[in-house]
């Protein structure tokens, strides 16, 4: 009997040392580098917020690349129509951009409009003119004030590092495309 409780005080004693030996090194495990030399252990909880953001722009490039090419077939206004190619062509040099970051951040984006975009893009199809012109500026603004707010949060709260600066960077050619934008949108107005 003796032997039985021995055995059981054994056990118990070798769980109790394995389990400290198992939170130490757990611990150690995640505390920085930084003292050895080392970076310190990144955040990752917020890895899947950047890459969200990452997914999000995606979609508004090949939207924006999309739209901006109706608007040069389907205005009535010059200065739509140009405003149509310069979303084509930044759009399009924001996509190159951002689908080298997400390859070297292990990332896949989306390479087509998702269901509301499409929708979108079905409904602006179908005019032409004024109507368009209207509509398709009315668009442009709203999409790139809120483009703007979602890349500043980017620029200040990115987990990554690149992300962050590639936010931040992109943001004078959004305020340009707003300010060209509004500009559109008041010759609409008088027109």
């Amino acid at each position: 009997m003796k032997t039985t409780a021995n055995v059981k005080a054994f056990i118990w004693a070798n769980l109790f040392i394995m389990g400290f030996c198992i939170l130490i090194s757990c611990r150690n495990g995640m505390q920085s580098n930084a003292s050895l030399g080392g970076d310190p252990v990144k955040d990752t909880t917020n890895i899947a917020k950047d890459a969200k953001f990452l997914t999000k722009v995606a979609l508004i490039n090949i939207e924006e690349i999309r739209l901006g090419e109706l608007a040069q077939q389907n205005s009535s206004m010059r200065d739509v129509k140009e405003f149509g190619e310069m979303m084509e062509v930044d759009h399009q040099k924001s996509q190159e951009e951002l689908t080298q970051l997400a390859a070297k951040k292990s990332m896949i984006l989306p390479t087509v409009l998702d269901a509301t975009a499409e929708a979108d893009y079905k409904k602006l199809s179908g005019k032409s003119g004024a109507e368009f012109d209207s509509e398709y500026i009315n668009m442009m603004v709203n999409g790139h004030k809120d483009a703007i707010a979602l890349f500043k949060l980017e620029a200040t709260d990115a987990t990554d590092a690149d992300i962050r600066q590639w936010a931040k960077g992109t943001l004078p050619t959004l305020q340009k495309h707003l300010d060209d934008a509004t500009a559109c949108e008041e010759k609409c107005k008088n027109m």
